[in-house]
């Protein structure tokens, strides 16, 4: 009972710890797909937020008053900003998978084979929902979860609650533009290999056709780029877990970047 006394004195706060525990679950993967049902993931959200606020509430919220009015909304707009950075920062680390199965998808030639990913509710390729999947279990099996749920616990050391913490010039921003361009790369170094065995197929078949100008080149191409394209996502395949690994890496190193913007 003194766990809820504690909520209700202090709901104000306790909002504003849902808001921001709530926006990274509700945008992060996974937990943000709409696969999952949303009692599930209001439940999970308001569990967590119950568990953290006795730790992350403001010692001179204790005995002095909350902020109302336009000040408190003012709050709430900035943890669900702050919420949102956090969720969609784990966005950027899963997001080149699905664009490297997109690309390897055109090249073998199955890009008009789309089927539906329940968890991002978008079309992608056959090879794109392969690598997506077993991104998200990597991650899972990585503990990439447990690695956003400690970065959303000490981000409330990094903004606390309508506290300081401001965006400084050139610190969310140049941040964004790096982990974009992190996308890119890590989506060319997931292809680069699979990409370079069915370029060498093409040249192959190239040269058979300008040899061989009765075969039909055409109607060997397709299975075989099939074919060599999904024993080269197998044979590659080893090199994923070590990727995620480092990718894993990397998000706890722009987490904490993030830290040090704010």
């Amino acid at each position: 009972m003194s766990e809820i006394h504690i909520i209700w004195e202090g709901l104000p706060w306790f909002i504003l710890v849902l808001i921001r525990v709530g926006a990274v679950f509700f945008s992060m993967p996974i937990l943000g797909s709409r696969s999952i049902p949303l009692p599930a993931r209001v439940g999970l959200a308001l569990a967590l937020s119950w568990a953290l606020f006795p730790l992350v509430r403001p010692d001179d919220a204790l005995h002095g008053s909350p902020p109302v009015g336009q000040s408190w909304g003012l709050a709430a707009v900035r943890e669900l900003l702050v919420g949102l950075t956090l969720g969609w920062t784990v966005n950027f680390l899963l997001a080149a998978v699905p664009l490297a199965g997109q690309l390897l998808g055109f090249q073998m030639g199955l890009g008009l084979a789309n089927i539906m990913d329940p968890l991002g509710q978008q079309q992608l390729s056959v090879p794109a929902q392969f690598l997506n999947l077993l991104a998200l279990w990597l991650f899972l099996s990585l503990n990439g979860h447990y690695l956003v749920i400690s970065a959303l616990v000490e981000s409330f050391q990094w903004w606390p609650l309508a506290g300081g913490g401001s965006v400084g010039r050139g610190g969310w921003g140049a941040l964004a533009l790096g982990a974009g361009r992190h996308i890119f790369t890590s989506a060319l170094i997931v292809a680069a290999p699979v990409t370079l065995v069915l370029l060498t197929l093409q040249v192959a078949l190239g040269i058979v056709a300008r040899t061989v100008p009765q075969m039909n080149v055409f109607f060997v191409a397709i299975p075989l780029q099939i074919g060599l394209g999904l024993a080269a996502i197998g044979a590659f395949l080893r090199f994923f877990a070590p990727w995620m690994a480092r990718e894993l890496s990397w998000l706890k190193g722009i987490l904490s970047a993030l830290a040090g913007a704010g």
